[in-house]
């Protein structure tokens, strides 16, 4: 199923994000993951949550209204964490986790799309210490642009002054 997105892009809804009972268990397979990072003293994820889910009321109320902003209602991830007091950032991760969940789970390879794919196969590859060496000369020196730094200072700005109108 393609809906029209942003820039005349179709974005295109994974079968398991349309049925109920699959999306279900796509969020509770994810707590699983939560808690057993929880059980790791002062795990990162354990870490940087704990202030959304205490406004969400719990981890799973919190994946359940992403996944529903995002999938069903077609919200972009700033529109998102600026509707539910995250950030862009985390809300982009819960979704690429809860993705990641619904292909463990075998709820089908299909059920991934966009270019943000790429990188599940460069962190595999980013595990062979000759291609980290290999990347590491090519980029050694090189910095970004000073068009490149304003631009992402700008889109910096835009979201800071979006969050600032809501408060």
């Amino acid at each position: 199923m393609g809906i029209r997105g942003g820039r005349g892009v179709v974005k295109r809804v994974p079968e398991w994000a349309n049925n109920d009972d699959k999306l279900v268990i796509v969020i509770r397979y994810r707590w699983r993951m939560f808690k057993k990072a929880a059980l790791k003293a002062g795990s990162k994820e354990q870490i940087a949550s704990a202030g959304n889910v205490a406004r969400a009321g719990s981890y799973m109320a919190m994946l359940a209204g992403i996944a529903y902003r995002h999938f069903r209602l077609h919200e972009d991830g700033a529109t998102i964490a600026w509707r539910m007091g995250l950030t862009a950032s985390n809300v982009r991760q819960h979704i690429y986790r809860m993705k990641l969940a619904a292909i463990r789970l075998g709820f089908g390879e299909g059920s991934t799309s966009g270019p943000g794919w790429i990188f599940l196969a460069m962190r595999r590859k980013w595990k062979d210490p000759e291609y980290r060496k290999r990347l590491r000369e090519a980029h050694r020196g090189k910095r970004q642009s000073a068009e490149t730094r304003s631009k992402i200072s700008a889109g910096r700005r835009r979201y800071e002054a979006l969050r600032a109108r809501a408060s």
